[in-house]
């Protein structure tokens, strides 16, 4: 069961792509999934099978989800997904328990030896 797609990303959410049948384009796609998408900008073509890997959906629901519907949405991972590998320092004011002013007496001394 090889299937040729073609890949669109979110111009509105990074992360989110939406996987069509290249001979359908966007055709099979709601409408009103569109307006949360935004305009689908072509990122590439790929052929499908089932032994073929992604790096973040399971191949087997990404072409039942094309045969049954005629699309694919990928979702964005969590925001802890893709930020918890970095060092502490870089993390939210929330999670690393600081609390951060952007105004005020002090803040631009503060700030700037971080970006020395």
């Amino acid at each position: 069961m090889k299937r040729i797609c073609s890949i669109y990303k979110s111009p509105r959410k990074s992360g989110m792509y939406l996987y069509t049948l290249k001979a359908d384009g966007i055709a099979n796609v709601p409408e009103g999934l569109l307006p949360l998408f935004g305009t689908p900008v072509h990122a590439f073509d790929l052929v499908l099978t089932p032994e073929r890997t992604l790096a973040r959906e399971d191949i087997a629901k990404v072409l039942e989800n094309l045969d049954t519907q005629g699309y694919h949405l990928q979702m964005p991972p969590p925001e802890e997904e893709y930020i918890e590998h970095l060092p502490e320092e870089l993390l939210p004011a929330q999670r690393s328990g600081l609390t951060i002013s952007l105004s005020g007496p002090g803040f631009f001394d503060t700030v700037a030896p971080c970006f020395e």
